[in-house]
């Protein structure tokens, strides 16, 4: 998937993303370091760096990093795009295509630290970026279903809710907060009684 590197006068921008940050941004910051070098092997300027942190590529929630990206690459004012991997830029195949037809249309360079420099004129690294997007698609549909069905039976069995923070009212152990279950109850009561 690699192309002869053809020189830009337009300045880089690197685009890093990770679904859930659990430790206060450092994932993106691993990304971006990666990029940062890349960059400077293909000798190109970073102007900007577009993040959604902790936001999904699979969920179709916007993503304003990436909304701001592809406003400046249609505006050219970036001649390339570094990012880590394609799973980075997009988990929907409509949505990736889309974006390397803009790339296309705008002779901006993509440029990734795991897959190369992505051939946007070649019909065969084209069918193959295609194949892989459709893989993070597939990956992301699967695991979704994995953990809704993981959820539901929790809920099933009553269990308490598995999620990566406290839930307020709750110990991390699950049981009831000594403090806050008292408010969770007057809240649901207040509710129920309209």
């Amino acid at each position: 998937m690699t192309t002869k590197t053809t020189p830009t006068a337009l300045p880089a921008g690197i685009y890093v993303r990770i679904s859930l940050d659990k430790h206060d941004g450092a994932g993106v910051e691993r990304q971006e370091e990666m990029c940062r070098k890349l960059a400077a092997e293909h000798g190109l300027e970073v102007s900007r760096v577009y993040s959604d942190n902790s936001i999904s590529a699979y969920s179709g929630k916007d993503r304003p990093g990436f909304i701001n990206l592809l406003a400046d690459v249609k505006a050219r004012k970036i001649g390339a795009v570094l990012s880590f991997a394609p799973d980075r830029i997009s988990r929907n195949v409509g949505e990736y295509e889309l974006f390397k037809a803009t790339l296309k249309n705008t002779h901006c360079r993509l440029i990734y630290v795991n897959g190369g420099e992505q051939a946007l004129d070649d019909p065969n690294a084209d069918l193959i970026s295609t194949m892989l997007s459709g893989v993070s698609q597939w990956e992301s549909a699967i695991k979704s279903t994995r953990v809704a069905a993981a959820f539901a039976q929790h809920r099933s069995r009553g269990d308490y809710p598995t999620k990566p923070n406290r839930l307020f009212g709750y110990t991390r152990s699950g049981e009831p907060h000594p403090t806050e279950a008292a408010l969770v109850r007057d809240a649901a009561t207040r509710i129920l009684a309209g």
